[in-house]
């Protein structure tokens, strides 16, 4: 590679000038690596359906421009990184059939922009946190985490109403209130 590129799994991919990263199903193994978070300009990161496994690196939140971030379907594990958290621009973010553990994040709540969280098929535990209540553009999440996240987390009646709620109102296409604090 030149200077101004990486080296990600034998290809060579530019600092600058890279804004997609498509690798769906390529059959990629190892882990992801931590230099990833050197393609500042990427918008679109796409490694689902690979035998990815160990952590997601935390230098994945160095990359602030990213829209739409698929890990869905590897085997990925640990806890998911706080630093996803710094990804204010993200809409999507699908990281379900991993072997993911602990709890989410309540940076998880600076993700305003977020239409789309697929967090389920993990072995996610703990409470859901208040924080999910920022997320007024979310269309998906809440529906799979009721149904899926097992055990549900121990959360107040409130909270599960509202849960239950906004997985309704976000199906019928209506607006989501906020969470109150």
């Amino acid at each position: 590679c030149n200077d101004d590129e990486i080296l990600l799994w034998d290809q060579c991919y530019s600092i600058q000038y890279t804004t997609e990263l498509n690798l769906a199903g390529e059959s990629l193994s190892g882990s992801i690596p931590q230099e990833i978070g050197l393609l500042v300009n990427l918008n679109y990161l796409n490694l689902q359906s690979n035998q990815l496994s160990g952590s997601i690196p935390s230098g994945i939140g160095d990359l602030i421009n990213l829209d739409i971030l698929y890990l869905q379907n590897n085997s990925l594990s640990g806890s998911i990184p706080s630093e996803i958290g710094g990804l204010i621009n993200l809409t999507e973010l699908k990281l379900y059939g991993n072997q993911l553990t602990g709890q989410i994040p309540i940076e998880i709540g600076n993700l305003i922009n977020l239409r789309t969280l697929a967090l389920f098929n993990n072995q996610l535990t703990g409470q859901i946190p208040l924080e999910i209540g920022n997320l007024t553009n979310l269309n998906f999440f809440l529906y799979f985490v009721i149904l899926y996240i097992l055990p549900l987390p121990s959360v107040g009646s409130e909270f599960l109403y509202l849960l239950v709620y906004l997985s309704y109102t976000s199906k019928k296409g209506r607006s989501v209130a906020r969470c109150p604090k």
